[in-house]
C-alpha cells in the first residue's frame, strides 16, 4: 500500500510545472496533517440508483461526513478543513486526492478480477 502511494506521489511529482516545483523546493509543501489525511482517506464506489452511473464517496478518517468526488465538491471540503492553503497548495492537494482515489479504484478492479480455482472452469469450459 504504501509502494502504491509513493508511486502516485511520484507521477504527481512528474507531472508539476517549473513553477510548482520552485514552490516545493521553497518550504510550501501541503502540511503534513493534510497529506496524512488525503492518505488514509476511505474511498466508496456506490453506483447511483436512478441510472445506474458510479460515483466515488470520499471520507476523511476519523471524520463523519464524506462527499461525492468531484472537483468541486472536493475543493470545498479541502478547503474549509484548511482554510490557510494557497491557491497553487489546494490545486496539489486536489491532484494528490485525485491520484489516491484513483489507486483506490484501480486496486479494487484488481481485486474483483481475480479468479480462483472454484470458479476457473467458467473461464475454461468444463470437459467433463
Amino acid at each position: 500500500m504504501l509502494r502504491l502511494l509513493k508511486t502516485v506521489r511520484q507521477r504527481l511529482a512528474r507531472s508539476t510545472s517549473v513553477e510548482d516545483v520552485s514552490v516545493r523546493v521553497a518550504g510550501r509543501e501541503l502540511p503534513a496533517d493534510l497529506e496524512a489525511a488525503i492518505e488514509s482517506c476511505y474511498v466508496f464506489p456506490r453506483s447511483d440508483p436512478g441510472d445506474g452511473t458510479q460515483r466515488v464517496v470520499v471520507q476523511f478518517s476519523g471524520r463523519n461526513e464524506g462527499w461525492i468526488h468531484t472537483v468541486e465538491a472536493s475543493r470545498q471540503a479541502i478547503a474549509t478543513r484548511w482554510p490557510e492553503l494557497s491557491q497553487r497548495q489546494l490545486v496539489r492537494a486536489l491532484r494528490f486526492l485525485d491520484g489516491v482515489v484513483a489507486m483506490h479504484l484501480r486496486t479494487r478492479r484488481e481485486r474483483c478480477k481475480r479468479n480462483n480455482f472454484i470458479n476457473a472452469w467458467r473461464d475454461e469450459g468444463f470437459n467433463g
